[in-house]
């Protein structure tokens, strides 16, 4: 072990003290994938380059982990979409982002032998984690109940207890341990604030993919807007409405960010922004779009600035013309002829009052996460074929029970007050601001959730999760030491005098 960290830190202090050299390299070395790529594609397609670029990143990282952790938290923002294989070498939940996890764990623990610093959150774990698991693990027991249409129509990679808690409870904790990197690398930076760009490029990076596939589709904008038009974003691999709550928590974070920087970092974080807007208005998710234009209300009330508010009527003003028409549609659906079919997308008649229908006293325990496919009115064939409640709430509810998910919402609910304690008293002018935007994108979770993804975590929460990162780093969600009572040195004295 002693000689693997002399040998790792030999080899980044050669790089970093002879720089020259360490460009000559990178450039032979670019030159080299240049011409292997080039050869390589025709004969073995994009697989073996692919892979050889990720055998370069694991090396990068295992120099530095703070890169594994960049490429973790950038990429974790696109993993639930086509771009990131499901599975590796033929093992069921292995891919690129797991083996860059392992890997920046592996170099931390190198880099920092005999002098680990992991920070304890009880409440993470106590009040959010251990509900979550509890539930998990009940909802093995009731695997064999989930029809057998669920697998075939492949809406669930499983069909084992193993299975179930994989991909509902493993799989996505592996969000709240990219967070956990984020901590370890923000309590060492000397410039956190720094690292909101990693959120940016995670969040445009996705927002690249939607415009992507509306190019791709050939549609025009108002034919999107239609509820049946939306399909476009299928072949992302995600739901429309999880890619807008994934962009709108990014977007909350993002903007409220701009005020801590100056220069060319506001400058990229306000590009960014626009992407990000004109990727969520293209969802056109109805809930997405309300979390949005709550965001910017929520912004332009807190910056009562006259330079802000002109650049914000010029930026409407320019989207409106192409977006205004088209939202103003989708948001009216089912508005004029009073059809809460279409108003709920089928969620209120065929999903929340069958589910509703089919409460009891087992309300008050867990039943499991996404227990409405083994849920009574799902047999019975009364409730639309579906794997989760579209609902946070009612999920909240069905699959933790009254008594893990008061304690899952009494955590989210500490959450938002940590964001905004932090955000009054952080050292840091720039994570104040920051966590301005943590506490918004809390209240953009709450509003998406009535009717749709989970208060547990998902993909489409990255950077929500990202900021509760860094909210750990600086000392946020920790067990602090009670302060020692104060001693009365002069209480001896005066006794004495007394006497």
């Amino acid at each position: 072990m002693a000689s693997l960290i002399a040998s790792q830190k030999l080899i980044a202090e050669a790089f970093q003290r002879l720089p020259p050299a360490r460009w000559i390299l990178l450039s032979l070395g670019y030159a080299f994938m240049v011409v292997f790529f080039g050869m390589a594609i025709p004969i073995a397609g994009i697989i073996v380059p692919a892979f050889i670029v990720g055998l370069i990143f694991l090396a990068w990282t295992a120099l530095d982990y703070r890169v594994g952790t960049v490429l973790v938290l950038v990429l974790i923002h696109i993993s639930g979409t086509v771009f990131i294989p499901r599975e590796l070498l033929g093992v069921q939940g292995l891919n690129p982002i797991n083996l860059l996890i392992l890997g920046t764990i592996f170099s931390y623990t190198i880099s920092h032998a005999g002098k680990l610093s992991i920070p304890w959150t009880p409440s993470l774990i106590y009040a959010y984690l251990l509900p979550f698991m509890l539930a998990a693990l009940l909802g093995t027991t009731k695997v064999h109940l989930i029809p057998q249409a669920f697998e075939t129509m492949k809406l669930v990679s499983f069909s084992s207890g193993f299975g179930y808690f994989r991909d509902l409870f493993i799989k996505p904790n592996f969000v709240i341990l990219a967070a956990f990197l984020m901590a370890l690398v923000i309590q060492e930076a000397r410039h956190p604030a720094r690292y909101v760009h990693v959120i940016s490029a995670g969040c445009v990076m996705l927002a690249g993919a939607v415009l992507g596939a509306f190019i791709i589709s050939g549609a025009s904008i108002s034919l999107l807007s239609g509820a049946n038009a939306r399909g476009f974003l299928s072949i992302l691999g995600m739901h429309a409405n999880e890619i807008s709550l994934c962009l709108n928590l990014g977007y909350a974070l993002l903007i409220f960010s701009l005020a801590g920087h100056k220069g060319f970092s506001r400058a990229l974080l306000f590009m960014a922004l626009i992407a990000i807007a004109i990727a969520v208005l293209m969802t056109f998710s109805r809930a997405g779009i309300a979390a949005f234009i709550v965001i910017n209300a929520i912004f332009l009330v807190r910056r009562r600035q006259i330079g802000t508010m002109i650049v914000f009527l010029m930026i409407a003003a320019i989207v409106g013309l192409i977006f205004f028409d088209p939202i103003m549609e989708r948001l009216g659906t089912g508005v004029a002829t009073g059809n809460r079919g279409e108003i709920s997308a089928g969620r209120l008649d065929k999903i929340w009052l069958p589910l509703l229908d089919d409460f009891s006293l087992t309300w008050l325990f867990p039943h499991g996460p996404s227990a409405i496919m083994w849920s009574r009115p799902m047999l019975n064939g009364a409730i639309l074929f579906v794997g989760h409640t579209h609902s946070a709430y009612l999920g909240l509810l069905y699959d933790y029970g009254f008594l893990c998910g008061a304690l899952i919402a009494g955590f989210l609910i500490y959450l938002f007050k940590q964001f905004v304690h932090h955000y009054k008293n952080d050292s840091d002018p720039a994570m104040r601001h920051l966590f301005e935007g943590a506490a918004v994108a809390m209240l953009v979770m709450a509003i998406q959730g009535i009717s749709d993804d989970r208060f547990t975590p998902t993909v489409a929460q990255t950077p929500l999760w990202c900021a509760v990162g860094i909210l750990i780093g600086r000392g946020g969600l920790r067990k602090r030491p009670k302060p020692e009572p104060q001693v009365n040195h002069l209480k001896p004295y005066l006794q004495s005098q007394a006497t």
